[in-house]
């Protein structure tokens, strides 16, 4: 009896070790599974040199990290995307697939297994040092910035002349610090020869700039031509379609404005700015512009304080609206932004709004045609304490 009751047992135990080595055999692995979704959504960052703290490149860098994956892939935590799946498509959504998922918890639960190496897909070809091509041309901060280890840090802006003598197309950009860890975001303008933005300001030298006073009406042609490009921690870097660019006419300057935040320790940073050129002149123009207002004030214990910006299209643009959000995670935002009524033709465009978590550097991006004569208005209504500049990208026909 008892030798029957000990084979049955031995039978059942053998027969659980064989359905549980048969599950992992169709278990996702590293190599054939996962390997192919980090490279896709994750190692743009995580990889020596970039945002993340840790580097994603192979199985050996990866494994530790399996159990928190799990845990942020399952919240939605990362690859950080926080836009409201509800409300409109956006062309550059990092989101993982529900598949994508799923396929990282069961490999995480199978034990993370590696797989067979023959599986692994050749390596992403990354520029060290840049997350665009190989820069055709770099500009720099005119020297390094000594970030103190404490206190708080005015804007700092720079003009660096471009030194070119013909209009220049470029398709992708990107500007990043030296020292990630004290600058809070960076823009890149362009300023073209003529404009009066920082007109009496040396090249080469860090300024702050000078607050508009509260009666002041601000000329809009001291406005810089174009929002070369942007930095906050997490964001891609600009890179443009096939037949689409930006243009830098000749003459033209880069202004740096650049937001330190010291966090203990003093450090030095040299910010820098890459171009890569398009290779033929594109069939289209890409321009991105602000609507900003500079001299609101929020009343004493207002809750809910509503600030407008607004500007005209001239000519009828294909529009893409662009939110780039610069606050830290635990800051609560709520973001409108609304299409007038066209004044031309009698059109109108409805405008996607968001809501929900703030974070660095999520950007957004949905695309609307907008007629030429359209007021666009972009609407923030927030109880926060950090900006929250509104992008507009237009796109000429």
């Amino acid at each position: 009896m008892n030798r029957t009751v000990l084979t049955f047992l031995f039978a059942v135990c053998s027969a659980a070790c064989l359905f549980a080595q048969m599950g992992n055999m169709n278990a996702p692995t590293f190599t054939k599974d996962v390997a192919p979704i980090l490279q896709k959504n994750c190692q743009s960052c995580h990889r020596p040199g970039e945002a993340a703290p840790f580097s994603l490149l192979t199985y050996e860098e990866t494994r530790p990290w399996a159990g928190a994956m799990k845990l942020a892939v399952r919240q939605k935590l990362m690859p950080p995307w926080f836009a409201d799946p509800q409300v409109g498509h956006f062309s550059n959504d990092r989101a993982l697939s529900q598949k994508e998922i799923d396929t990282i918890v069961a490999w995480v639960t199978a034990g993370a297994p590696k797989g067979d190496p023959r599986d692994m897909p050749a390596p992403v070809n990354f520029v060290e040092g840049w997350g665009i091509p190989k820069p055709d041309v770099i500009f720099q901060l005119p020297k390094e910035f000594s970030v103190p280890e404490s206190g708080m840090v005015e804007y700092q802006y720079a003009i660096v002349p471009t030194g070119f003598t013909e209009d220049k197309w470029v398709q992708a950009v990107e500007v990043r610090p030296t020292e990630r860890s004290v600058v809070h975001h960076i823009i890149a303008y362009v300023r073209e020869p003529g404009s009066n933005y920082f007109k009496d300001q040396k090249p080469g030298v860090f300024f702050e700039a000078v607050p508009a006073k509260p009666d002041e009406n601000v000329d809009t042609s001291a406005l810089p031509s174009d929002f070369l490009v942007g930095y906050a921690p997490g964001q891609p870097a600009e890179i443009l379609p096939a037949g689409e660019a930006k243009l830098v006419k000749a003459g033209s300057d880069i202004v740096f404005e650049v937001h330190y935040t010291p966090n203990g320790k003093a450090v030095m940073d040299r910010t820098k700015l890459g171009l890569v050129f398009a290779k033929e002149p594109p069939t289209k123009r890409v321009q991105t512009l602000s609507a900003s207002n500079g001299t609101f004030k929020i009343p004493p214990g207002d809750p809910n304080y509503r600030v407008d910006a607004s500007f005209e299209i001239r000519k009828e643009v294909i529009y893409w609206l662009r939110f780039i959000r610069t606050c830290t995670p635990e800051e609560r935002i709520s973001n409108i932004a609304s299409c007038s009524r066209a004044v031309r033709r009698g059109r109108s465009c409805a405008c996607p709004s968001t809501t929900g978590t703030g974070s660095f550097g999520t950007t957004l991006t949905s695309l609307l045609c907008c007629p030429q004569g359209l007021e666009l208005t972009v609407r923030r209504t927030s109880t926060i304490r950090g900006t929250i500049p509104r992008i507009l990208t237009l796109r000429r026909r």
